[in-house]
């Protein structure tokens, strides 16, 4: 079966399959009966994950275009009873287990990494989060301790559902020395970054819609973005971020509700978004009126010369900012925020309570006390020097021991790096026997919104520890060449 698929396109891979046997079965290409590849066969032969084909089925069956049996196959309707005739399920036997899968989303999110059976130890490349030892856990305990004294009971009651008020104001405070300057009605506390991403979500996508963000992006996001029932309009990366102009060329042709970014320190990439594209992307998304969400994960790690916050550059009140300190903290405290334009805010709230009352009120004065004692402003120096030492590390390991056809975009920082590799590689296999032998990595399509076009993979360097970084990334190298030097058919750039 012949299906050409633009792999460039904003249109998502899954509509472009449907679209494409819908208009076989219109032309009578493909006629009544006629059988169907299976989703794992069809999605071999397309090269794309088999989720995304399962998607294009479903969206198909929905519609009366085929019919998909339980160990029977699929295949094409009757046209006088498609696309509005009501679709006959078949009937379970006696005794078998419940088919969930006829009635969960069919694509529900890429899930956790993968672990290996060996007892080998683990070397954790995957995790963007830092190391435990690089924790402030003694500073915590105290702050924790004398906010029980002060506090007493109290302190386990529910907090006010926007967040703690002496909170809200010193974030406010901080947000203003970076040119933010919001208002008190404008800044909500949240628990962590992801419940920043899901509640926006759900006001802005409640009723799907298209949301328009890098290939790759953070995956965190494209879960949330999926449960909403969204389709993504992919922008193309390069060593300077988001591709503005596609972007602009993007907005132009289809309409999105939101514009998902991460400006500085790009997750997974870790590249940063020069000046120019920072104002063309504010210019681009004001003319067409969408909504920016800008992904701030690594604030206090900033260095002097980085570019200065979308957030603090907009002039029309379009965009969203979410901020955390569960990377350059502590992630357990589970203390984010989100700064919006006044007429978000109210309906952010009352999402907010409906999902958890509050954010838990020992993280938030926690927080509160070590911001108001300085203390992060000799942590976080501390923990950029210690982040620049293994990313130096990293480099010098890839330039020895990688192939050239696996090199990282530069310049990067944050948390980690990302290693394109040419579609020729399987990528899936050479994650595997990373796996096999204690190396554990995050995989290119936990991070692609086109569902299997991204071929790569992250490696994060924050969570190892020195000693352990540059055998692992040896051997990393040692897998990474074979399967370069192995693969079938000519090398070729690969897309991102």
């Amino acid at each position: 079966m012949e299906i050409l698929l633009d792999r460039s396109s904003p249109v998502p891979l899954h509509e472009q399959i449907a679209v494409a046997l819908r208009d076989r079965i219109t032309r009578g290409s493909l006629r009544p009966g006629d059988r169907l590849l299976s989703s794992r066969e069809l999605a071999d032969r397309l090269r794309v994950n088999r989720t995304t084909v399962v998607q294009s089925y479903r969206e198909l069956q929905n519609d009366g275009w085929i019919e998909c049996g339980v160990g029977k196959g699929t295949f094409v309707c009757d046209p006088e009873s498609s696309p509005s005739a009501p679709i006959e399920h078949p009937v379970p036997a006696m005794n078998a287990g419940f088919d969930w899968d006829s009635v969960l989303p069919s694509d529900l999110g890429s899930g956790p990494v993968s672990r290996a059976d060996s007892g080998a130890p683990k070397v954790a490349l995957s995790r963007a989060v830092v190391e435990a030892g690089l924790y402030p856990a003694e500073r915590i305990q105290e702050e924790l301790r004398r906010a029980m004294q002060d506090f007493g009971g109290s302190l386990f009651e529910y907090a006010p559902p926007a967040g703690y008020e002496p909170l809200r104001q010193t974030l406010r405070e901080r947000l203003a020395e970076q040119g933010i300057d919001p208002s008190r009605n404008e800044i909500l506390i949240v628990n962590g970054s992801q419940q920043g991403l899901d509640l926006v979500g759900r006001l802005l996508l409640r009723d799907g819609g298209a949301v328009a963000t890098s290939k790759p992006t953070f995956a965190g996001a494209l879960d949330v973005f999926r449960w909403n029932r969204s389709r993504f309009l992919a922008i193309p990366l390069d060593d300077h971020g988001m591709d503005t102009e596609a972007l602009d060329s993007t907005l132009a042709r289809h309409p999105a509700r939101l514009v998902y970014t991460i400006p500085t320190f790009h997750n997974p990439t870790g590249v940063v978004l020069p000046q120019e594209r920072r104002e063309q992307l504010l210019a681009s998304t004001s003319q067409h009126g969408v909504p920016v969400l800008e992904d701030d994960w690594l604030a206090e790690l900033r260095e002097p010369d980085t570019p200065a916050t979308l957030k603090s550059q907009d002039q029309h009140g379009q965009v969203m900012y979410l901020g955390t300190m569960s990377k350059t903290l502590v992630p357990g405290l589970r203390v984010g925020w989100l700064v919006v334009p006044k007429p978000a805010f109210s309906a952010l709230v009352s999402l907010k309570q409906s999902s958890d009352l509050a954010t838990n009120l020992p993280g938030q004065v926690v927080l509160h006390r070590i911001l108001q004692s300085g203390f992060l402003e000799s942590h976080g120096p501390q923990l950029r020097q210690e982040l620049t030492r293994r990313r130096q590390l990293t480099e010098q390991c890839i330039a020895r021991h990688f192939p050239r056809e696996a090199r990282p975009f530069s310049p990067h920082g944050g948390m980690g790096l990302w290693i394109s590799l040419p579609r020729r590689v399987d990528t899936g296999r050479l994650l595997e026997a990373a796996l096999q032998r204690g190396i554990e990595l995050s995989p290119g399509s936990r991070f692609d919104p086109t569902a299997g076009t991204v071929t790569g993979f992250r490696i994060s360097y924050a969570t190892t520890g020195l000693e352990q970084l540059a055998p692992a990334l040896e051997t990393l190298g040692s897998l990474l060449q074979e399967a370069v030097s192995t693969a079938p058919g000519p090398s070729e750039q690969p897309l991102v």
